[in-house]
């Protein structure tokens, strides 16, 4: 996302979606966990016993120093209270190459593996399970699509329905972005879907992490306005969907820091793992324990009763305009939605019911090149008519400018202020979409 300085952008980031989270003074794990070398991608197993995490540049990795990321392994030492000395050799499954838990299973029995070399193409990723005998050997589940032009890192919801990558892909916005795949009815995983111009910027995402509910994506990226060379933000999902998402809230301290910040994982709404270089030049894994949530006013997703569609006077546009009709917009949002954006009365102050909706029409609309917008800013019945056609038209031009940062082209969008001060369009901006 290009980050505006417009007025309008600190008024759709005022708050949260869900519920605001904040953390207690973290935790270094200790030298059982920890070294010298670099620790990255904490995942905890279901029971809270089993810490795994990669280790890079370890001469105990099973190809040597020089090699990939092996898994290593560290257990909960319940008469110590503290973590066993780490283990790369309690997993079968380590090799030359580049190996990371990046999923386990509910129950613990199955860990989901990125399984690389530098030889050899990414089609999908791994599983190994739980024996009697211990893990088995990595079997590949297929993904097709998966168009990877250097780093790459998926994560994998515990009941293996939702798998989010991290990869450059030909559509990326600029280095890696965030891409969804899901599984239908069959078992098959459909080709990655870049997550869109809220979530992806032109820097790089990377590091997804979804909560357990799955309605909840933390990530990190330097892309988007932080502290440092990388934070972890978190957004939420919206209209039961994955292509539309809240705006990114950044963690802040004491998560993020001036330097590298990610693969920030959370359990129970209780504790938090994640990865930092804060202290030295590689990074080291961290615990984090969450304060008490706060609830924050949630967005209502209710869809309108019905679709509100107002084709304007034929004096106040280009006749040549098509308007699409309520079924139309329906079809191209996937929701029946009332599309006018409300303000508190007097101010430039999107109202919550209206912020979100913004980030949704902006993602599905982004990349239709069939579909443009003009919006129509309508004046509050307070103040002298002359200051309530200034205030409606520069609401218009803001949401113009929220549009055209979230990934819209420029000429697609037009703007423009009404002194009509109609009771049922009073203090709103109406968003009117017509064909190319």
């Amino acid at each position: 996302m290009v980050r505006s300085t417009f007025f309008l952008i600190a008024c759709l980031s005022v708050r949260a979606f869900g519920q605001d989270i904040s953390f207690q003074t973290v935790q270094k794990l200790p030298g059982t966990v920890n070294s010298e070398f670099e620790e990255s991608m904490p995942l905890l197993s279901p029971d809270g016993a089993t810490l795994y995490f990669t280790r890079f540049m370890h001469p105990s990795n099973i190809g040597g120093k020089y090699s990939g990321t092996d898994v290593w392994v560290s257990t909960v030492d319940a008469a110590r209270r503290g973590w066993q000395k780490s283990d790369n050799r309690k997993v079968s499954f380590n090799n030359r190459g580049s190996q990371a838990v990046v999923g386990i299973s509910a129950k613990g029995d199955v860990l989901y593996l990125l399984n690389t070399s530098s030889t050899k193409k990414i089609n999908g990723i791994y599983f190994s399970k739980l024996l009697s005998s211990g893990w088995t050997t990595p079997e590949l589940v297929p993904v097709e699509g998966i168009d990877s032009q250097g780093f790459f890192s998926p994560y994998v919801s515990p009941d293996f329905d939702v798998i989010i990558f991290s990869m450059k892909g030909a559509d990326s916005r600029g280095q890696e972005d965030l891409y969804v795949s899901t599984k239908n009815a069959n078992g098959q995983w459909a080709k990655p879907k870049n997550m869109g111009p809220t979530i992806n910027t032109s820097g790089f995402e990377i590091s997804p992490f979804l909560s357990a509910d799955k309605k909840r994506l933390y990530f990190s990226s330097d892309g988007h306005a932080g502290k440092g060379d990388a934070d972890v933000f978190y957004s939420d999902r919206m209209y039961d969907n994955w292509e539309t998402w809240s705006a990114p809230r950044n963690l802040g301290e004491p998560i993020n820091t001036k330097g590298f910040d990610a693969y920030f994982s959370l359990y129970g709404d209780s504790v938090a793992f994640f990865a930092s270089n804060r202290e030295g030049k590689f990074s080291d894994i961290y615990r984090a324990s969450v304060n008490k949530q706060k609830s924050v006013a949630s967005v209502q997703q209710t869809a309108a009763e019905n679709a509100y569609q107002t084709v304007p006077k034929a004096d106040s546009v280009k006749s040549k305009e098509v308007y699409l009709t309520s079924a139309e917009i329906q079809a191209l949002l996937g929701l029946k939605l009332d599309t006018r954006i409300k303000f508190t009365p007097g101010s430039f102050q999107v109202e919550d019911n209206s912020r979100e909706l913004l980030f949704f029409i902006a993602n599905k609309v982004a990349s239709r090149k069939d579909v443009a917008l003009r919006l129509i800013g309508y004046s509050d019945r307070t103040g002298s008519e002359g200051y309530g056609l200034e205030l409606a038209r520069m609401r218009a031009a803001s949401i113009r400018d929220f549009f055209i940062s979230n990934g819209l082209e420029y000429h697609t969008i037009v703007s423009q202020g009404s002194a009509d001060r109609n009771a049922s369009q009073t203090g709103l901006v109406e968003i009117l979409f017509y064909k190319r």
